[in-house]
């Protein structure tokens, strides 16, 4: 009988808990590919955090997925406030990768506490908002 690993879709900021997350999970054979998402609200270094994650993934043979959003706008668009624009792009572009292209879940790093890791498997984003039947990443509080 085969042991199939998981494989999920690491979010991959550029900083040091994403990339350790995505390491220790190629380690255990279980990342399929990583996701990151510019948001161009940092300037030259939204786009250096870019560049960093490309050559991450290519010297580690890990497929990369990258999205550009116009964050600003589209807050302003929205009424929301910009980290609220942010989340709901970002977690809107994880749910249709998982629907899309088969990942067993989405690995993020620590919320801003920096207390805990999650893997959010679907079609819930964690244990906890598994038990209050969240349907998707975007309902959730991640």
């Amino acid at each position: 009988m085969t042991n199939v690993r998981p494989q999920y879709l690491v979010a991959l900021s550029g900083g040091a808990d994403s990339v350790c997350l995505l390491l220790t999970l190629l380690e255990k054979g279980e990342v399929g590919a990583a996701a990151h998402c510019n948001f161009h609200l940092r300037g030259d270094e939204s786009d250096r955090d870019e560049e960093f994650v490309r050559q991450l993934c290519l010297q580690r043979g890990v497929k990369l997925f990258v999205k550009h959003f116009d964050t600003q706008a589209e807050a302003e668009k929205t009424g929301e406030s910009i980290e609220m624009a942010a989340r709901r792009l970002r977690y809107e572009w994880f749910n249709a990768m998982i629907r899309d292209l088969g990942f067993d879940a989405v690995a993020v790093g620590p919320p801003p506490s920096g207390i805990i890791k999650r893997i959010m498997p679907k079609p819930c984003c964690s244990i906890c908002c598994a038990a209050r039947g969240c349907k998707d990443l975007l309902a959730c509080n991640a």
